[in-house]
């Protein structure tokens, strides 16, 4: 149960939208927890949308050779949300191999809800919106030239006035710039010296 299993306020301050479930997906959701794993398989019948909380959650696809093409990281909000009107899974749900938390719907009542209840309808556009508004920066971002330039679109769009606290390992930072891990730490120390960026533990700050 949503309301008994964990601080259903500090959770929605942190996932807005989790403000405006009604009653009946309030009572439907399921708190689950993990540090690797699949939730979905690509391809199977859609099942459960998932919300993180904690940690992180991965939509994750496989080319020809099997390496692993991750398309999507979220490290809060929600998961599998492009599955709601589609007959299949467009990727695997994945656990990130670190400590994570996450709510669990079934997918059938929360298409429902979205049907039926208008506060609700309204809060999931803004859901929509703010995806939209991440991937567009994502696209933006993975477009300039530069390692540095990636680094610092990244700070000023992901961060709050110039400052950025980290919430992945740095290892996963790269590949979501785009980068080698060996370039984001290089391009890290010339921005440091440089002026451009301070660095206090996991927080970044536009020089």
């Amino acid at each position: 149960m949503f309301a008994n299993s964990l601080d259903e306020k500090a959770w929605s301050d942190l996932v807005p939208a989790l403000k405006a479930l009604p009653e009946g997906l309030r009572a439907l959701a399921r708190l689950e927890c993990g540090s690797a794993g699949v939730l979905a398989h690509q391809g199977s019948v859609p099942q459960s949308i998932f919300c993180v909380l904690r940690g992180e959650l991965r939509l994750v696809r496989h080319d020809r050779d099997g390496h692993e093409l991750i398309v999507q990281r979220v490290v809060r909000g929600f998961v599998a949300e492009a599955s709601l009107d589609m007959p299949a899974y467009h990727c695997h749900v994945m656990v990130a191999a670190r400590a994570s938390r996450w709510l669990r719907w079934p997918m059938a009542a929360f298409r429902q809800a979205l049907a039926e209840d208008p506060n609700f309808q309204t809060a999931w556009r803004g859901v929509l919106a703010q995806e939209v508004r991440r991937l567009r920066a994502q696209t933006e971002r993975l477009m300039l030239h530069s390692a540095a330039e990636r680094v610092l679109h990244y700070v000023a769009c992901e961060g709050r006035s110039g400052a950025l606290r980290l919430s992945q390992p740095r290892n996963a930072w790269a590949a979501e710039l785009g980068l080698s891990p060996e370039t984001l730490y290089r391009t890290l120390r010339r921005l440091r010296e440089t002026g451009r960026l301070r660095i206090e533990a996991e927080t970044f700050y536009l020089g």
